[in-house]
């Protein structure tokens, strides 16, 4: 059941993500939540030079996993008011197109096809500076 009404992307972004995910700030790779519904989450961040993924400025390529990841527990504490944590049960497919690094903004959309029985699965895209960086289809125990 949802707890929060939809908002508007501009309501969004100033939520407090650290009551939406289980993710200590040291390790959160999400910054801003901008759009969150049933089926899909629209997120953000920069990518901090002290990224524990972040190797001589180069993010690492499975990091964009949990970025995406983290976008989805941002879309259940959001949508059920719960940060559970939850770990990254298979991943189908992973296709990465160019590299990120430090200082990069990037934005994650991630599509809900299923959930049931603590398990979703998802597709996901990371964009940056108007180029998709990475695609993948994963599924998500909670």
């Amino acid at each position: 059941m949802m707890e929060h009404a939809l908002t508007g992307e501009q309501d969004l972004r100033g939520m407090d993500l650290g009551r939406l995910m289980p993710h200590g700030e040291s390790f959160r790779m999400v910054d801003v939540l901008v759009q969150c519904d049933e089926g899909r989450v629209v997120v953000e961040t920069v990518v901090r030079p002290d990224n524990p993924f972040c190797r001589s400025g180069i993010l690492a390529p499975t990091a964009l996993l949990e970025v995406m990841a983290q976008a989805c527990a941002v879309r259940m504490g959001f949508l059920y008011s719960s940060a559970k944590p939850g770990v990254i049960a298979a991943v189908k497919s992973m296709d990465v197109f160019a590299e990120v690094k430090a200082g990069d903004l990037l934005r994650t959309e991630m599509l809900v096809g299923a959930e049931a029985f603590g398990m979703m699965s998802c597709t996901g895209r990371i964009e940056s500076d108007g180029r998709t960086v990475a695609e993948a289809e994963l599924k998500l125990m909670v």
